[in-house]
């Protein structure tokens, strides 16, 4: 039914220093069946493309490259739902940053052969080791804080506890529609292993099989760390919230308000910026939503919480000190706008 077992998924933008290690690690994959690379490269302009097209003389069978030539995800296109899903073959699917790499050649045979063996998992992973390029923090692994069987299945809706480059899907989306996965939030691979959770149980491998890098060039690097990251990013988390909770029917409440307890961080270290205006025009009625939400749910925010409402910067400074508190998620008390 399936000519190919196994179909990687892979994003690559300005990889150049890292996808030949990306790609050696799944071409060591030692397997009884087939399996193919489905590589986007969005437009890079450090030459990772030309990387990729020597792997693919390589290796013609597996390879199966999209080279763009304008980038796609700045236009607000998913690669994964446009590019790359839509063309997989395989039963399984795994996917893989262009800048992470797998460490065992035995990793996509134990998570098939765990799949085949375990009809009611609909996906299966690993631990990963996260290593920081700079070394401004020290290593660690990434996994779940339990393995009990059914735990895993909880701990998903709570915690995105499944590194990406780590997991194995019996992919939902050959029988179902890609309409059913949101493009417009983050993170994107929460959304799309709660939605496998959603129609089976959860797998767990427990040897650890692959790199998570950490590098200024990453989005998760250092997020909600400056104004860019705020502006391009802000609603896009939001949105996941409050898409997971149309989708399973789950209270995403005091998620949203850390989310927002983010935004209020950095606007305390960085009082002259403009970004509350700049999110409040990004989506005039979703910023008046979240703040009666938010109201309405912690009932303790003052007045003071409102007048971000306020049309221009200039007039925001007009008010003298005024201070709330928001007991939701994180604790944030004193917070001067």
């Amino acid at each position: 039914m399936y000519p190919i077992s196994v179909s990687i998924s892979v994003l690559a933008y300005n990889h150049k220093n890292f996808i030949r290690q990306m790609l050696e690690g799944v071409i060591m994959q030692k397997t009884n069946f087939k399996f193919e690379i489905l590589i986007h490269d969005d437009a890079s302009t450090d030459g990772t493309a030309d990387i990729i097209r020597e792997y693919q003389v390589k290796f013609p069978q597996i390879i199966k490259p999209i080279l763009q030539q304008k980038n796609q995800f700045s236009q607000g296109v998913d690669p994964h739902i446009y590019f790359n899903w839509p063309r997989a073959q395989g039963k399984y699917l795994c996917l893989c940053e262009g800048d992470d790499y797998w460490t065992d050649p035995f990793k996509l045979q134990k998570q098939k052969d765990f799949l085949d063996a375990h009809p009611e998992c609909s996906l299966v992973f690993h631990p990963v080791d996260v290593h920081w390029q700079d070394g401004s923090h020290p290593n660690d692994t990434w996994g779940p804080d339990s393995v009990k069987y059914g735990s895993l299945d909880q701990q998903i809706w709570v915690k995105n506890i499944i590194p990406t480059l780590s997991v194995m899907y019996r992919w939902r989306f050959h029988k179902e529609p890609l309409t059913l996965f949101p493009q417009d939030m983050l993170p994107g691979d929460w959304f799309l292993h709660m939605l496998h959770a959603q129609v089976g149980k959860i797998g767990f491998l427990p040897e650890t099989m692959g790199v998570y890098r950490k590098h200024a060039g990453g989005l998760w690097y250092h997020p909600f760390n400056d104004e860019k990251y705020f502006v391009n990013n802000f609603w896009k988390h939001v949105n996941f919230f409050i898409y997971a909770e149309r989708q399973f029917n789950k209270d995403y409440t005091s998620y949203i308000a850390e989310i927002f307890g983010y935004f209020v961080d950095f606007y305390q270290k960085n009082p002259s910026s403009n970004l509350g205006q700049l999110l409040r025009n990004q989506a005039p009625q979703k910023w008046d939503d979240l703040m009666k939400r938010l109201c309405n749910q912690s009932g303790n925010i003052s007045m003071a919480y409102l007048r971000w409402k306020l049309s221009s910067a200039a007039k925001r400074r007009v008010y003298k000190k005024e201070y709330f508190s928001l007991k939701i998620g994180k604790a944030l008390q004193n917070i001067s706008l």
